[in-house]
């Protein structure tokens, strides 16, 4: 009898903890969201506390640490921390180096120095006119440079992380849809995904919400099968962080975790209550960004509004007459998304860039198996990536610019997923067709020279594996990059000359002499500013006034002088090398193509 009190005492115990957690972790967030209202700007770093308390408090009030029990270290764990060595290795290695640029980083670098200079400032606001999101991700860039350094590893590896805790989660979501074996596969097919890999390794926030986004559905799948409650409320909490980055995904997962868990509840015949729980809890851990727009007037959909068509365009769309205009809509904004997956490149040349689809040809095959093989199990799991890439496709088919890739991050996990369930059933017919050449060699003597059949299939079943993988990343760091470094420089490189300027003597002149039409010079300020160079002030000059020029007369013999020119302009070149006695050319040290660099014509001071 004393056991049983004792056991009833300690379950009360763990209530009352439980709702004291969450309790506290809501009064947290509805804290941050006050101070984010009207009223004196609060520390940067005490909303981050917030935010991060609010979250961590409701995580363990709903049971977040038994959900981590649940899912302890498998009987195929060795193969998963093999694979998120693998993500590891392809998101990490030479992170600063392979892409030299600032691919639309400028507005992160740009949200770093207002945090470095305006400790109080609003966490839950737009960060940036263009880029309309949270400064949540900004601020974990902040925390970075202040640890590795004003350089593009800081602004990166939180994307590395992001994209590295993605393939875990991917992982955990398989496995609960399907099984560990689909799970491991999953894994694996977005580890070595070239598109995943590459957006990892950028320090752009598309690739965060993903990752919480994979974790709620993986929890709401548990939630569905199990029907705990603690289990719908870790989804509800991670369903709402989803609200804090990219306004993609910030719009997708909440739609698709809705028509999805009603489609399962309807199936099972029950959970509505459940998604009750779900949509509870994301509202309170999104409240905060939603009570900042509104109590700033400040549009909910602020990129869709930018970026999407106009209200008239719908109206000429419908009433032109012929429906031509009709036909061209659907081939260019509705049919273009979903061959985005397998047909069409990256419409920007600038995100992503390269010649392929999101998916290389070669596994366009598998990919077609593994939406066969959901179609064909005709399971609410199955179901999941289907919805998962139409919501994405047709989102886009709503925005202007409908085949950039950078606006389908959030849609890798789902392919991912449907590429696993194809090589799942690749290397199950592999298995079988391998049984039946046991059959058919049985008794003969050469057989028993030959490797056992089990082992014979395994070694096939790695082979193609390795294949795969070698065949994505040696794609991505190859003949991807090769043609993705010319595209984000469409002409001169005009980061590689600050960075070389970077590079030069303190007190060196710097004289820039270009026609390019197009000429970044905020974005160089911006960075200047970001690596705390003095100024970004040198002389600019056109090709033209260069003879003539009577700044050149006047340079100071005791100072050295930095002449940054057009590999193409010729006369310049030859004009400095006769006037002062100059040496060859200098080029980048760093991973720039040489036919994009600027030629550096250094002219010592005199001693």
């Amino acid at each position: 009898m004393s056991k049983v009190l004792s056991a009833k005492s300690g379950t009360n115990h763990r209530g009352v903890a439980a709702l004291t957690f969450a309790v506290g972790g809501a009064a947290c967030l509805m804290a941050l969201a006050l101070v984010n209202g009207p009223g004196p700007e609060p520390s940067a770093h005490l909303q981050f506390g917030l935010l991060a308390g609010g979250v961590a408090l409701l995580l363990a009030g709903f049971g977040a640490g038994r959900w981590l029990r649940r899912g302890r270290f498998p009987t195929q764990g060795w193969l998963l921390v093999g694979l998120l060595l693998l993500a590891a290795g392809v998101r990490l290695w030479n992170l600063e180096q392979a892409v030299h640029f600032y691919v639309d980083e400028g507005n992160f670098v740009e949200g770093i120095l207002r945090l470095r200079t305006e400790p109080n400032i609003r966490l839950m606001g737009p960060f940036n006119f263009i880029a309309a999101f949270t400064w949540v991700y900004p601020y974990m860039q902040w925390a970075s440079a202040e640890a590795l350094g004003s350089n593009l590893l800081a602004l990166r590896v939180v994307s590395a992380v992001c994209g590295l805790l993605t393939v875990a989660a991917l992982y955990r979501l398989g496995r609960v849809l399907f099984d560990a074996r689909i799970g491991l596969l999953a894994a694996f097919a977005l580890a070595v995904f070239p598109p995943h890999i590459h957006f990892s390794r950028l320090g752009l926030n598309n690739v965060a919400d993903p990752l919480f986004g994979v974790l709620a559905l993986a929890s709401m799948a548990q939630g569905l099968r199990g029907g705990r409650w603690r289990d719908y409320a870790l989804a509800g909490v991670l369903l709402g962080l989803t609200q804090y980055f990219y306004e993609g995904g910030r719009l997708l997962f909440p739609a698709l975790a809705l028509v999805w868990g009603l489609i399962a509840a309807i199936r099972r015949r029950g959970g509505l209550r459940g998604l009750a729980c779900v949509a509870l809890a994301a509202v309170v851990v999104a409240l905060p960004v939603y009570y900042t727009l509104l109590a700033w007037d400040i549009s909910l959909v602020t990129r869709l509004n930018r970026r999407g068509f106009a209200v008239d365009y719908w109206g000429r769309l419908l009433l032109e007459p012929g429906g031509g205009a009709l036909l061209a809509h659907l081939r260019d904004h509705v049919l273009a998304p979903f061959l985005h997956y397998v047909a069409l490149p990256d419409g920007s040349a600038f995100y992503y860039g390269g010649h392929t689809a999101l998916i290389l040809p070669l596994l366009v095959p598998v990919f077609a198996a593994g939406i066969v093989v959901a179609l064909r199990r005709a399971l609410t799991a199955a179901w999941l990536p289907l919805l998962w890439l139409i919501f994405v496709a047709l989102g886009n088919s709503l925005i202007e610019d409908s085949v950039w890739t950078a606006r389908y991050v959030a849609a890798f996990p789902a392919l991912a997923l449907l590429l696993a369930l194809g090589l799942d059933g690749l290397l199950g017919f592999m298995q079988k067709d391998q049984h039946q050449v046991a059959k058919k060699q049985r008794g003969l003597i050469l057989s028993r020279l030959a490797l056992p059949p089990r082992l014979r299939t395994g070694a096939l079943k790695w082979l193609v594996l390795i294949v795969v993988a070698v065949m994505q990343a040696g794609y991505y760091f190859g003949p991807h990059l090769n043609v993705y470094q010319a595209q984000i420089r469409p002409h001169h490189d005009q980061q590689d000359l600050l960075f070389r300027l970077r590079d030069l003597p303190p007190e060196t002149r710097v004289y820039w002499i270009t026609d390019d039409p197009d000429l970044w010079l905020p974005l160089l300020v911006f960075l200047s500013r970001y690596w705390g160079l003095p100024d970004f002030a040198p002389e600019l000059r056109h090709p033209d006034y260069v003879p003539g020029w009577e700044a050149l007369d006047r340079l100071d013999p005791a100072l050295p002088h930095a002449f940054f020119v057009e590999q193409a302009d010729q006369r310049t070149q030859g004009y400095l090398q006769a006037r002062f006695g100059l040496d060859a050319p200098q080029f980048s040290p760093y991973n720039v193509p040489q036919e994009k660099q600027y030629m550096l014509l250094f002219y010592p001071p005199v001693r």
